[in-house]
């Protein structure tokens, strides 16, 4: 039996996590910059004032939260792809492969079609924030 291939082959899906966690990054900070505003409003006391812009935070919050908790389910399914790759690496057995490798197959489309859905999501929020502020600058002009 040859090790490398498995090696390389349990490796694949975690390099798939790096620009996950970059997507994290991101959204986090995003995350950030919007709590902090709402943060602001309410310690301030001037949430009766700005209900439009808290209506429009509100949104932006959940498809953040939305984005990253897809980000991390599709890193939880490339670490599970790889974690099954070892499985049939140390199997001996024909009929134990096959179904670890089906499992494989099913955890790695969950992780791909939970950062598509990531991904997504946050061009989804990324797209609300350009028109709320192009509305906004409408309105002043």
């Amino acid at each position: 039996m040859e090790l490398m291939p498995f090696i390389q082959a349990t490796l694949a899906p975690l390099f798939l996590t790096n620009g996950i966690a970059l997507l994290t990054l991101v959204q986090q900070n995003r995350y950030a910059r919007t709590s902090d505003r709402l943060n602001f409003f309410f310690d301030n006391g001037k949430e009766k004032e700005h209900l439009t812009e808290i209506d429009y935070l509100e949104k932006r919050l959940f498809l953040i939260r939305t984005s990253m908790l897809l980000a991390y389910v599709s890193i939880l399914f490339a670490i599970v792809t790889s974690l099954f790759i070892i499985i049939i690496s140390l199997t001996p057995y024909q009929m134990t492969e096959y179904i670890v490798q089906l499992i494989s197959i099913g955890a790695f489309s969950i992780c791909l079609l939970s950062f598509f859905v990531a991904m997504t999501t946050a061009i989804a929020e990324v797209r609300l924030s350009f028109g709320y502020f192009n509305s906004r600058i409408k309105n002043h002009k």
